[in-house]
Formats: C-alpha cells, structure tokens, sequence
C-alpha cells in the first residue's frame, strides 16, 4: 500500500493533495483544479508595496501564474495583499468558465481561508473592501473550497507576490500562449 494511509475499516486516503476520492475503498479520479495564493507587502507592514502572486494547475499542469503589483502607502497591508491572491485568482478561472469545475484553493494566511470558510468575520480592517470583493466572487462558484497550508508549502506563490513588489509589475504566464522550441 505504498503512498497511502490506513483511515477507517475500508477507506484509504492518498497522503499528497491529489484529485482522487475515496468511496467505500474504491479511488475514483476526480478533475479538480488547484490554485495557490499569497500576498507579500514589504519593507513595512501596513504602509509598504504590495503584490500578489497566485498558480493555478488543473490535472496537475500548470495554466496560469500570475505575480500582480498593486501599490504603495498606507492603504496597503499583507492582508491587503492575500485578498488581492485570491481576486485576482478568482476573476481568472471566472474568465475561463471554470465556475462549475471543483476548484481547492491553498492559501498559508489563516485570516483569508477561515473568513472564506465563513469560520472568521470580518468587521473592519485595511482589507475590508477586498474582503467583500472576495465574497462576491465567491458566490460564483458552485465547488469551491480554501485550505490553510504552512508557509514552505506554498513557495511558488511567495515567490510571485515578492516578484511583483521587486519589480513593480505585473506578469502572468500561461503554457497555452507560451511559444514553444523545436530542437
């Protein structure tokens, strides 16, 4: 039973964060689109530059990365930055018809995935109008679930929101628009 976890009498669940589920200890694979999000402001918190950057894959392929820049001053905050993560990634797969489509997004700040959760409200803060922005987005969606993961997790989304704050810019990479090598 190599790559998977004894769970309850007959029911196995695969440790990595994959598309297959599990129904009385058969797999059955289940399409599924993953995206992970994060939000950097630096050198100060609240009053720096701020940037996102979020990766999407579907079936375990890459189809979007972004790294967004949004500003400076005191307007601007990490939490500031998360939220803008999660519009921007969110606005994306609206963009691409994916709004029936199962989608899990990881995200290492607690305050966004517990309030998109529901679990958290909010009341006030610099993120406030992002935060609702958020909630509109998300009542689009049909199959939509936010899971917290720890900080090394979620390196490639890091990496792209401090990209969009060293260089005060705005990128996105998509491999269907890539122009490809011949050897």
């Amino acid at each position: 039973m190599d790559g998977l976890n004894y769970q309850h009498k007959s029911h196995y669940r695969i440790r990595s964060l994959d598309r297959f589920i599990t129904c009385r200890g058969f797999f059955y694979w289940w399409p599924m689109i993953q995206v992970w999000y994060d939000g950097a402001c630096g050198p100060n918190n609240p009053g720096g530059h701020t940037g996102s950057g979020i990766s999407i894959k579907e079936n375990n392929q890459i189809i979007y990365q972004e790294s967004y820049y949004l500003g400076y001053g005191e307007t601007m905050s990490n939490n500031v930055a998360e939220y803008l993560g999660v519009i921007r990634a969110l606005t994306y797969l609206l963009s691409i018809y994916k709004h029936n489509d199962k989608i899990v997004c990881y995200g290492d700040s607690k305050l966004t995935i517990m309030q998109m959760n529901k679990r958290w409200r909010c009341r006030k803060g610099l993120y406030k109008q992002y935060y609702l922005q958020a909630c509109f987005l998300l009542k689009q969606f049909k199959n939509i679930s936010f899971i917290w993961i720890p900080r090394h997790q979620n390196e490639d989304a890091d990496e792209l929101s401090k990209f969009a704050i060293e260089t005060k810019s705005i990128s996105a990479y998509s491999p269907s628009y890539a122009p490809t090598c011949q050897v």
